[in-house]
């Protein structure tokens, strides 16, 4: 659940299933969550039962590839570090 993972998962419109609480994990699940792409589990002992019922959650439910894939695309379209030289040159 680190941001490099994320915008990787991202990247290809995967949806995430966030852990972690330490180093840039809490605040990269927590905008996981607000984004609507994953879920963010913030137990620090996962019992199996709970993990599958997450994990199948986040692959089952519509809202979080949809949301996945919006992200996706709006990265997709994005100028990147060759439309920096515009915004900078501004």
């Amino acid at each position: 659940g680190g941001y490099g993972g994320v915008q990787y998962a991202l990247r290809y419109g995967v949806p995430i299933v966030a852990t972690g609480g330490k180093e840039d994990k809490p605040e990269v699940g927590a905008r996981v969550a607000w984004s609507g792409v994953g879920r963010r589990l913030r137990r620090r002992v996962f019992s199996a039962k709970a993990l599958r019922r997450d994990i199948m959650a986040v692959l089952n439910e519509p809202r979080y590839r949809e949301a996945s894939r919006r992200v996706a695309s709006d990265m997709a379209a994005a100028p990147g570090f060759d439309g920096l030289a515009g915004v900078v040159d501004r």
